[in-house]
């Protein structure tokens, strides 16, 4: 990792660089704030990084709650030193800032971003330093980052918790599929065709406005109920948890060759692990505080982060065969402390007990954060390997807060079959109520390919309004169009959901390759009284023929300044030959009038980004808490191709 410090005198102006900073005395307390700038020691020099152009101008802008100073400051390189000069900024005392630090070419060309964790100058000395870091990233191009040996991996789950990547469970193909090795092709060229992405947060509530909605379909009829949610962040599935081969006859799955795993893969020694922006380091083992060795070999788990903490949980899954531990369920912090995984907390297990692959749905309303559902049930009493699917009638709720667990019937007159497949495919809607549709089939004999189930998650009110309840409606949801499992379920608007890929073939119509469900909540949030949810094709989808199938990661983006419907970032995937993509793109839902027949239709555009540097397949993408996008795992083929583990992460920063 290399760094460059530059020394800010507030009130008085900024010193040399890298020399310390020059005080100049005067009467009254002030603050010396050391800037860090940090990066991949494989781009070198900060204000010249390789692969980009040499930054010649620094924009600073502070910013408080009182408003934001900005500051343009030329960067003067003389005899190999960069200095920084500029005029001094102003400070109210005990005040909370943040930094963003832009670097611009001669031409004006942003080259790197980079924002500060919030700091303050408490001004009751007679001087204070304050070290100051910030992650400054050259923009829009893909950034490798080594993966040490043991923890690559697939099927895991990852969540952004504190500075970092909380990184857990996970598989090893099966067979004999290894590490890839890293293509030395040298520093990525920047992608100046980058059209910006946007900020990456969850749909933007536009403030009740009624939206151009096409009118592609029958509402559904919509009576009883009332409802709301915690804002936990749009929830995305893509991209396999396990090996996609296929079911077995025997209800197992497939792929890189025989094995005995079940439901379970070939299993990692190192089941935690976790990305440290500051550092640019994965941290594992001893660099965690807390006894690791719990999670070794351990998967089949959801994750929920609790973001408002810098904090995460681990709910629910299994070791390896022999059964060993089961239904476990853990915390984790990042915090300014460090970083430490928590033992076993003994009283949320009971519900867990024997639950795999449950999927982790956030909860608005009620007394819980959210709702485990879609799993299914491999108790200490079932055959070993679990190689038949049980699945569980119940959800499991969890409050977060005070380390509770409870089961909840799945229908809301508690009794019948479930309605879902094993590992659906799950989004939510703004109003805190989620469409959870897809996943593999189950019968008598298991597995048994994938499933077009759909069904809405909404709220119900019980003893007189004071206790609020999940529960799924079954006939509320059309089925989806096709069956589908392991594509990509995402929210696009806090009234729209849009499936894409899963498809076991590139369908005749290609119409039929992505979907969406739209709801039009009632007069109380999460009920169904009121509300209408219309199915409806997406006519249109740009280059489709790359996203009907499986293995592609996705991460949901703010809409930019000139969009209705935000943007979904697609990287990897398999290509059209089957085998691992590089391809990285923006899909961007529109509402599009046919001119012949004037009915408005969905469509999808593509806008396609810099390809990665090597092909990903059953990654996962997630956006830190500096903006950062960050895609970790994955293999660079599909496993029943021979793929291998992925041995570099990549980052990528954006600029509009």
């Amino acid at each position: 990792m290399s760094r460059l410090v530059i020394g800010l005198v507030i009130l008085l102006g900024l010193a040399a660089c890298p020399k310390e900073a020059e005080i100049i005395q005067i009467p009254g307390p002030h603050c010396e704030i050391h800037l860090s700038f940090r990066l991949p020691a494989s781009l070198g020099h900060p204000l010249r990084p390789e692969g980009s152009p040499a930054i010649t101008e620094l924009s600073l802008r502070l910013e408080s709650e009182n408003g934001s100073q900005e500051r343009r400051l030329p960067v003067v390189d003389q005899s190999g030193t960069t200095s920084v000069t500029g005029e001094p900024l102003e400070i109210r005392e005990n005040e909370e800032f943040t930094l963003a630090v832009t670097g611009l070419a001669a031409d004006e060309q942003v080259v790197s971003t980079g924002h500060s964790e919030p700091f303050s100058c408490q001004l009751d000395a007679d001087q204070e330093k304050i070290p100051v870091e910030v992650n400054f990233l050259p923009v829009n191009r893909w950034i490798p980052v080594d993966i040490p040996a043991g923890l690559a991996r697939y099927g895991h789950q990852q969540a952004a918790v504190g500075e970092g990547l909380l990184i857990v469970g996970g598989r090893r193909p099966s067979g004999a599929g290894g590490v890839a090795p890293a293509q030395d092709a040298g520093v990525p060229a920047p992608d100046a065709s980058n059209g910006g992405l946007g900020d990456g947060g969850g749909p933007v509530n536009d403030g009740g406005a009624e939206l151009p909605f096409p009118d592609a379909g029958s509402p559904r009829d919509a009576s009883n109920g009332d409802g709301g949610m915690i804002d936990a962040g749009p929830v995305v599935d893509a991209g396999p948890d396990l090996v996609d081969a296929g079911p077995q006859p025997d209800g197992g799955f497939g792929g890189g060759g025989a094995t005995d795993d079940g439901l379970l893969g070939p299993a990692l020694e190192t089941g935690l692990a976790y990305y440290q922006a500051s550092t640019t380091e994965f941290l594992h083992g001893d660099a965690i505080e807390g006894n690791t060795a719990f999670l070794s070999r351990y998967q089949a788990m959801a994750v929920y982060a609790q973001t408002d903490r810098d904090r995460a949980f681990i709910l629910g899954g299994s070791t390896e065969h022999p059964p060993g531990e089961q239904g476990l369920a853990f915390y984790f912090d990042a915090d300014d402390e460090g970083v430490k995984i928590s033992d076993p907390v003994v009283r949320m297990s009971a519900a867990l007990e024997g639950l795999l692959y449950p999927r982790a749905v956030p909860l608005q309303h009620g007394l819980h954060h959210l709702a485990l559902l879609g799993g299914v049930k491999g108790g200490r009493q079932a055959p070993w390997p679990v190689r038949s699917a049980v699945l569980p009638t119940t959800m499991v709720l969890v409050d977060v807060d005070h380390f509770t667990t409870r089961s909840e019937p799945l229908l809301r007159s508690r009794q019948g079959e479930t309605p879902l497949g094993f590992r659906p495919m799950v989004a939510n809607f703004g109003d805190g109520s989620a469409l959870i549709a897809g996943g593999w089939a189950v019968g008598e004999d298991g597995l048994e390919g994938s499933t077009n189930a759909a069904s809405h998650l909404l709220y119900e009110d019980r003893n007189s309004g004071s206790f609020i309840m999940p529960y799924l409606d079954k006939d509320r949801a059309e089925p989806l169009a096709l069956p589908r499992r392991d594509g990509i379920a995402v929210s696009v608007h806090d009234q729209l959901v849009v499936f894409i890929g899963g498809l076991d073939e590139m369908p005749d119509d290609a119409q039929l390759v992505a979907e969406l469900y739209r709801w039009s909540p009632g007069p109380v949030p999460g009920r169904d009284r009121g509300g209408s949810l219309i199915h409806s094709p997406i006519t249109r989808l740009s280059n489709a023929g790359e996203h009907w199938g499986r293995g592609m990661a996705a991460l949901p983006l703010t809409c930019r300044d000139d969009e209705t419907y935000c943007p979904i970032l697609v990287v990897g995937g398999a290509t059209n030959g089957g085998l691992g993509s590089r391809s990285a793109r923006l899909l961007t839902l529109k509402s599009e009038v046919d001119p012949n027949s004037g009915r408005a239709n969905w469509v999808m555009d593509e806008e396609v980004l810099g390809d990665l540097p090597e092909p990903r397949w059953g990654a996962k993408v997630s956006r830190l808490r500096d903006g950062t996008i960050i895609v970790f795992g994955g293999l660079d083929a599909p496993e029943d191709a021979g793929g291998q583990l992925a041995s570099q992460a990549y980052l990528y920063n954006w600029s509009p």
